[in-house]
């Protein structure tokens, strides 16, 4: 069995492990629904974590435009994926990270 379909049998334990409530109050097909959508959060992504080691990795040769592109494609593709996971898995995230305004919000030269 490849490392992939291990981590996401692993990723379907979790869920069983942490949603027992969930199982015990949904029907069969709605309770692995909602285990196979946990599964994909936590699985389509982790290619990506590759480009996170590369970036580290290569920090002082790739240029400032490279590691630009990389950095908002892994925020574009990760975040929401870990944010439904974590929904699925927490039925909401509480974060600690202070927020912080936007520049799109804070400059109205930028705002849309």
């Amino acid at each position: 069995m490849n490392t992939q379909v291990q981590y996401r049998e692993l990723m379907r334990q979790v869920f069983d492990e942490l949603r027992e409530g969930v199982r015990e109050s949904t029907s069969p097909e709605k309770y692995e629904e909602l285990r196979e959508s946990f599964a994909f959060h936590m699985t389509d992504w982790v290619d990506d974590i590759q480009t996170v080691v590369e970036l580290q990795k290569g920090s002082n040769s790739i240029s400032a435009e490279d590691a630009a592109k990389k950095v908002v494609g892994l925020l574009y593709h990760m975040i929401p994926h870990l944010t439904e996971a974590g929904n699925l898995l927490l039925d909401s995230i509480a974060s600690d990270v202070e927020p912080v305004k936007s520049v799109r919000s804070s400059d109205p030269a930028i705002r849309s």
